[in-house]
């Protein structure tokens, strides 16, 4: 029998539907809902942590589940940004390139399970990249009603996950070209 309804699964699901109001509240923030919309973001995050201790944890994890989290997480980046981006100042670039290195991981993905049936999980540096991009969403966020000069973390942020963006975009193509190769030789040797 395969697992579907696992409590990692289940709270992967719940991180795609906060999808909804953390960008109601981002389109329509103000001194009101501010707090709300801090408060369903680092929920959601919080539970990108909750579904994967749980995972590991309890031997939960799936093949729906290395779909799952990882598309939870770029979903909620990609349309986050681009809200940001074309409301808040977000850097355009970094937008750009967040969202090619998604859309090719994604291809890839997709790509190496028709050919081989494999589900890669996450690697680190991607986790490591998605936790910066979270943090300096969160900064953005938190900068909407900050009596705080955000800008210097702000640029910090940007420049570290630009770095992270573009290591991690090396690491997966290097994961992809492996996969592939590995591929060929199988089939040759048939």
């Amino acid at each position: 029998m395969i697992l579907w309804f696992t409590v990692p699964n289940l709270l992967s699901m719940l991180r795609m539907v906060l999808i909804i109001p953390i960008v109601f509240f981002i389109l329509r923030v103000n001194d009101t809902n501010f707090v709300f919309l801090l408060s369903l973001y680092s929920f959601a995050i919080f539970l990108d942590f909750l579904d994967g201790f749980f995972a590991r944890r309890f031997g939960q994890v799936t093949d729906l589940g290395k779909i799952l989290d990882p598309l939870a997480d770029k979903v909620l980046v990609l349309v986050v940004l681009l809200i940001l981006t074309l409301r808040h100042e977000f850097p355009l670039l970094l937008a750009v390139i967040i969202i090619l290195r998604d859309c090719l991981i994604l291809l890839a993905s997709v790509l190496l399970f028709r050919g081989k049936h494999v589900i890669k999980p996450s690697i680190f540096v991607g986790k490591v990249t998605f936790g910066l991009l979270s943090v300096l969403i969160f900064i953005y966020i938190l900068d909407f009603h900050s009596r705080l000069d955000l800008i210097m973390i702000k640029q910090f942020f940007i420049v570290l996950s630009f770095t992270f963006v573009i290591w991690s975009w090396i690491e997966y193509l290097q994961v992809y070209i492996r996969e592939t190769h590995e591929r060929k030789q199988i089939n040759s040797g048939r």
